[in-house]
């Protein structure tokens, strides 16, 4: 029976250490992803400011706290257009935003999100005149040419709309 209850207490020391150890790792990935490069952060998407002629508006709708598939997709979205699109973001015609859709519930209700996503919208004279969300960066994640080729029609397709 001592053998059990030491078990018992060993076993109950390793949960508490593995739990705060969770709870203490999610508030510390939260807070240095609170502080990324984004040029937006801290301000409502509304708050961006766009010039008239508009831009390309490239939202990283995520949750609170994300998973390792969410941080790829992210990865992989950002990485293409800060590779393929570099002119564009340099000329601001393209930005990238993160946005939690947990705190933005009214931009989440606009583009009906419900998981983490990449959202492409056009945007002029601050508001958001069209959008596409991707849903299928999900199922695309694994194969990277079918992900970026996707990614990237969504772009070049709201781009060609910005144009007119």
């Amino acid at each position: 029976m001592k053998f059990f209850d030491n078990f018992k207490e060993r076993l109950r020391r390793i949960l508490l250490v593995f739990v705060i150890f969770s709870i203490g790792f999610a508030f510390g990935k939260h807070s240095i992803q609170s502080k990324t490069d984004s040029p937006a952060r801290g301000k409502a998407p509304a708050e961006i400011a766009s010039s008239e002629e508009g831009l390309v508006r490239l939202y990283y709708m995520h949750a609170m706290f994300r998973c390792v598939t969410c941080n790829s997709i992210e990865e992989q979205a950002k990485a293409l257009t800060e590779k393929e699109f570099s002119a564009e973001l340099s000329d601001k015609k393209i930005e990238w935003v993160e946005v939690n859709f947990q705190e933005d519930r009214k931009l989440a209700e606009k583009f009906d999100v419900v998981a983490s996503c990449v959202v492409v919208a056009v945007v002029k004279a601050g508001k958001i005149e069209s959008f596409e969300r991707l849903d299928q960066v999900w199922t695309l994640l694994e194969k990277p040419e079918e992900f970026n080729a996707y990614v990237r029609k969504a772009i070049d397709k709201a781009l060609k709309k910005l144009k007119g």
